[in-house]
């Protein structure tokens, strides 16, 4: 028999929190199981010794009410019905650590736009020039996951991303350099819809 509550919890949960390598994201799978119902054995089976009657025809007494003879008489087990939780699946988690870029530090100017913003299927990103030093392309939530990443050519300068099935919500793009440097930090946001 299930275990029944007065409210369903969510089979799985989210949380940021802090950990020795930074932030990361923890995902929780709840922990299943069941009630099981159990005979206990409260007293076991038993005998004793009972006065009982006995057939007129083998009393000896002439009143037939006193004729009682001493009987051993079983005495059944008694058991008590008891409930008990049993664990079907234990609780399970992951850890995604979050990204937490390190902006460069006199790097030449870089500049990109974003439209449209808000946008709800595609994304395109320009950049001002087509020869600097960006390696990839990210794009993280607010928690600072990252829920995209592309490999870039320094000679490219236009980009399209399709964002269709992204969760609606406040998103961050970040082009980075071959050693993790972020190129620009600002006015990076776009609304997906």
């Amino acid at each position: 028999m299930p275990m029944q509550s007065r409210e369903q919890l969510p089979e799985t949960a989210k949380v940021i929190t802090k950990t020795p390598n930074g932030l990361a994201e923890v995902t929780y799978t709840m922990p299943l199981g069941k009630m099981i119902s159990e005979q206990m054995l409260i007293k076991p089976a038993s005998t004793r010794w009972a006065t009982g009657k006995i057939s007129r025809d083998c009393c000896l007494t002439e009143d037939p009410d006193r004729c009682r003879v001493w009987v051993l008489v079983e005495v059944p087990a008694q058991y008590k019905t008891v409930l008990h939780w049993q664990l079907v699946k234990p609780l399970t988690w992951t850890e995604t650590p979050l990204w937490l870029p390190n902006v460069a530090q006199g790097t030449e100017p870089f500049d990109f736009t974003l439209s449209p913003n808000p946008t709800e299927a595609q994304l395109h990103l320009q950049t001002n020039r087509n020869n600097y030093q960006a390696a990839k392309l990210y794009i993280t939530n607010v928690a600072g996951a990252v829920v995209y990443e592309q490999a870039i050519s320094q000679r490219e300068t236009d980009f399209w991303v399709d964002v269709a099935h992204f969760p609606v919500g406040i998103y961050a793009v970040w082009f980075v350099d071959a050693q993790q440097q972020v190129l620009k930090n600002t006015d990076n946001k776009f609304v997906k819809k």
